[in-house]
């Protein structure tokens, strides 16, 4: 059951992150950038660092 808990903690807030947009592939692509923590800093310097 936390495994569930876990993974609805990442798609809530993915979802109120992909607010108006219709397609599913959308809101799991917010998904996999939120959940993979990914460090944008040596692409972007601007980019906001993972927390």
């Amino acid at each position: 059951m936390g495994f569930l808990e876990a993974l609805n903690g990442l798609f809530q807030p993915a979802k109120r992150r992909a607010r108006g947009f219709k397609r599913m592939s959308t809101i799991r692509t917010v998904i996999f950038l939120i959940a993979g923590k990914l460090d944008f800093h040596m692409v972007n310097p601007h980019a906001h660092q993972p927390t």
